[in-house]
């Protein structure tokens, strides 16, 4: 999960760059959950959204990278309840 927040970090010039790695991301964790339902809302989500045209300014994908990281410290941290929030 680290490195894919790293190459979002590095994505951010790139909406489609940015929008693939946190698809990535977003798969990681569906695994790393052990969840089925969460994989398969996660691969439903994917599928419909693919190629809606939608496309975020730098502003958004410079915040979406920046919270992801912080997610993946509190996680890594161990704070369960941080997380969450």
């Amino acid at each position: 999960m680290r490195l894919s927040v790293d190459r979002l970090d590095q994505a951010t010039q790139d909406s489609e760059a940015t929008e693939q790695e946190a698809r990535r991301l977003y798969e990681l964790v569906a695994i790393a959950s052990k969840s089925l339902v969460l994989g398969f809302l996660v691969n439903s989500l994917h599928r419909m959204s693919q190629r809606s045209g939608i496309q975020y300014d730098l502003e958004h994908r410079q915040a979406f990278a920046k919270n992801t990281r912080l997610i993946l410290e509190t996680i890594e941290a161990g704070d369960v309840g941080k997380a969450h929030s």
